[in-house]
């Protein structure tokens, strides 16, 4: 969040206290009005020679050490101010200002609460009390003190920005979107209120609003990366790849060092068959992040992409390494030493993965389908229980049962798993010709029949079920074809 300290402007003095030199302290509100901080010091600082005991010139010194970042010097200047004029709401509020800019918060809001037992409502002293308990994380004390400010003062959209940034810390994304757009509203050029409001609608998964947003902090800041990352991260998630490249080529161009914009433009690259190119953005961002665990899965499914399955292996290993828990690279090796026809291997990764993914049904099914390849049925029926356990209207994990249990010449039990998968869904097509496979081997034709029927009224070009039902219109006896199981 952009600090935005409401600091206040003393300008009512009273002229006859300031008659003996006040020629040279208006020449310092002059240069103070005109931005020109170091020149107004030096005024400020010689009226106050000339004046040492008037509240005033003390107060407008303080005011413009603090324009310089001078902090200390701007502390000392503002507590003499404000022990000459302790009711001076102003000065306080100035003098919580530099304490702030110090990170004394402590200092800052008791300056503010000064400011506010002087002048009660005083909004720029509600509004930076606020941000004091908002550095300090106290934040239903910056949500009372930005509501405060709002009630005092309606229009203060930088109020309703921070109470939003407040409200979305606390996890309240309803009313923290509120506010940001209220806050956009009542300053629609400003960009971190723009961003701010973006960046939480894509959170939110409002991803019209936030393509909205972010394109208007372009617009209105085009050097801010932050906002080009998120405009893109918000096109990628509408499905929208070329115009998420656009976007993110634009953050990785301002900011070269931002792992994430080379991450996720290689991610679209990828979606839109640039295959190279986003190779070329996963080695960028290792650069950034060497041995980074999703960079290199990437980077690994783009060679396997390519049949480079030895330099997949390589990238999936090395991802493995740099993070032993993180499942989506051994998933990847398993798969590119299947390739291999390395099925011990693939066997042992899947076996790895249920223990760190014990409940991961795309885990359990591949480990309990390479047992099944294996015919270690056993084995194979216990994982794929497992998967019941998890999901259990599990298709595949019902239809392969089935196939175990005719393996096993169970063939009610088969039969059973098959109706229960029919159950799920009805229009399951390879449950429909697995069970006409069991209606015939148990001399039910015209189940069997009926069976195969529906399979190819639900998927016509299932060759399987065409050529189990013409066998058995055709009047043959030879044993049926085996069922495939169906795809995980």
């Amino acid at each position: 969040m952009r600090s935005r300290t409401a600091i206040a402007l003393l300008i009512v003095l009273a002229a006859t206290s300031l008659a003996f030199g006040a020629t040279t302290f208006e020449e310092g509100v002059l240069a103070f009005n005109r931005a020109d901080f170091t020149g107004a010091v030096a005024k400020f600082e010689q009226a106050a020679k000339e004046l040492p005991r008037e509240s005033a010139v003390w107060a407008w010194l303080g005011t413009a050490y603090l324009r310089l970042g001078r902090l200390d010097d701007a502390i000392n200047a503002l507590n003499r101010a404000a022990e000459l004029d302790p009711n001076a709401a102003e000065v306080h509020n100035n003098l919580g200002n530099a304490y702030l800019a110090k990170g004394d918060t402590g200092q800052a809001m008791a300056c503010y609460k000064k400011a506010l037992a002087v002048r009660p409502g005083y909004a720029d002293a509600y509004y930076n009390l606020a941000n004091a308990c908002l550095a300090r994380n106290d934040l239903e004390g910056a949500i009372a003190g930005y509501q405060a400010a709002i009630k005092a003062v309606s229009d203060n959209a930088s109020a309703y920005h921070n109470l939003g940034v407040a409200l979305q810390r606390k996890g309240d994304n309803a009313p923290a979107i509120a506010a940001y757009r209220q806050a956009v509203k009542l300053a629609p050029k400003d960009p971190l209120f723009a961003l701010n409001l973006g960046m939480l609608a894509r959170n939110m998964g409002k991803y019209d609003e936030a393509l909205a947003m972010l394109t208007k902090a372009t617009d209105l800041d085009p050097k801010n990366p932050t906002a080009w990352l998120h405009l893109g991260l918000s096109f990628f998630a509408k499905g929208r790849f070329a115009e998420a490249e656009g976007a993110f080529a634009k953050a990785v161009a301002l900011k070269p060092d931002d792992y994430l914009a080379h991450y996720n433009l290689a991610l679209s690259l990828a979606r839109e068959g640039k295959t190279e190119a986003a190779m070329a953005e996963y080695q960028a961002a290792l650069k950034i992040r060497p041995g980074d665990a999703g960079a290199l899965t990437n980077l690994g499914c783009a060679y396997l992409a390519q049949n480079k399955v030895d330099l997949a292996i390589e990238q999936f290993r090395a991802a493995i390494a740099s993070s032993g828990t993180f499942a989506m690279p051994r998933k990847n090796l398993a798969i590119a030493y299947a390739m291999q026809g390395k099925k011990d291997e693939a066997l042992k990764e899947w076996e790895e993965l249920v223990k760190i993914t014990p409940q991961d049904p795309e885990v359990l099914q591949q480990l309990a389908h390479t047992y099944f390849q294996q015919n270690r049925l056993e084995e194979a029926k216990g994982i794929y229980q497992r998967v019941l356990a998890v999901a259990p209207n599990d298709l595949v994990a019902l239809n392969n049962l089935g196939l175990i249990c005719e393996r096993q010449q169970d063939l009610a039990g088969a039969a059973a798993r098959y109706q229960q998968a029919l159950k799920v869904d009805p229009n399951y097509a390879p449950a429909h010709n697995n069970l006409g496979i069991v209606y015939e081997r148990q001399g039910k034709v015209q189940e069997a029949i009926a069976e195969y029927r529906k399979a190819l009224a639900l998927q016509p070009d299932y060759a399987h079920a065409r050529q189990n039902l013409d066998r058995l219109l055709a009047g043959r006896k030879s044993a049926p074809a085996p069922a495939k199981p169906a795809a995980s």
